[in-house]
């Protein structure tokens, strides 16, 4: 599978399209504040991403964190992962998901 290249404009909507109510990630770097830069941070951010797709590695690091699904703490099967991802992350796997669903379909 070739990911194509993001452009310019698809990283600009994807930002637009945040929602700025939701919480910062780990990074703390509010989406209000991403939003209110898109124009200085969006190419940068383009060679980053497109960088990504070309070699195939995923740049952005991730918080794995466990919550517990019941009240029995000490058998470890209570326990589900989930990921926190930071904004860049979450900008990366729309970008990731489109070209995806492009290829099966």
């Amino acid at each position: 599978m070739f990911c194509n290249p993001t452009t310019p404009y698809e990283v600009f909507r994807i930002i637009n399209a945040l929602n700025i109510n939701k919480s910062p990630g780990p990074d703390n770097i509010s989406r209000k504040i991403i939003k209110s830069v898109v124009y200085v941070i969006a190419e940068p951010l383009l060679l980053v991403y497109n960088l990504s797709f070309s070699c195939g590695v995923e740049i952005f690091q991730k918080l794995f964190l466990s919550i517990i699904k019941n009240s029995e703490r000490d058998i470890v099967g209570n326990y589900r992962p989930i990921s926190i991802l930071n904004t860049f992350e979450k900008i990366l796997e729309k970008l990731m998901y489109k070209r995806l669903y492009e290829y099966y379909i």
